[in-house]
């Protein structure tokens, strides 16, 4: 009993957290990763957008070779509506992907700022902005299951229906 009134006497005074210098030196750490990943991120999202843009007419030259080189005259599924919903898709999957890299660009910036002049507000924008990056990752996982549960249900329901016709 002792010990857990040990525990709780520092949350009761209401006194403020403190970082000791091997917290800092984490922190300080984990800024620079983050803005690595950041970086990259930013980088590989505008990449991906930038396919998306140009997606159809890319795919529609590749296929225009591929005719040429075998001497077929092939219809041409990317330059209609897959092509444009193909760079649709590519661009916005971009973008969605670009939120996590700004995010912990921003977090980086914010624990640097608080480490280097003791704020305590920058501190917390920083990690609130660390947070809503796991929360992002949070809610893509739980979409994602979820798209893999309806698939697997798909497939069930199409092998029963497969297995009735015989």
């Amino acid at each position: 009993m002792e010990n857990q009134e040990i525990l709780d006497s520092g949350l009761a005074s209401g006194s403020d957290l403190q970082l000791n210098s091997s917290s800092k030196d984490f922190l300080r750490q984990t800024a620079k990763w983050a803005k690595f990943l950041a970086i990259i991120s930013i980088v590989f999202s505008a990449i991906i957008v930038i396919i998306g843009l140009f997606f159809g007419k890319f795919m529609s030259a590749m296929s225009g070779m591929q005719a040429a080189a075998t001497g077929q005259t092939m219809p041409n599924l990317y330059s209609g509506s897959v092509g444009i919903f193909m760079a649709v898709y590519y661009a916005v999957i971009g973008l969605i992907m670009l939120y996590p890299g700004v995010r912990m660009l921003q977090f980086s910036n914010n624990i640097n700022v608080a480490l280097s002049s003791n704020d305590t507000l920058a501190l917390e924008s920083g990690l609130k902005r660390l947070r809503s990056v796991f929360r992002f990752y949070g809610i893509l996982a739980i979409i994602s299951l979820v798209f893999m549960v309806f698939g697997v249900l798909a497939m069930l329901v199409g092998l029963s229906a497969l297995g009735s016709m015989k």
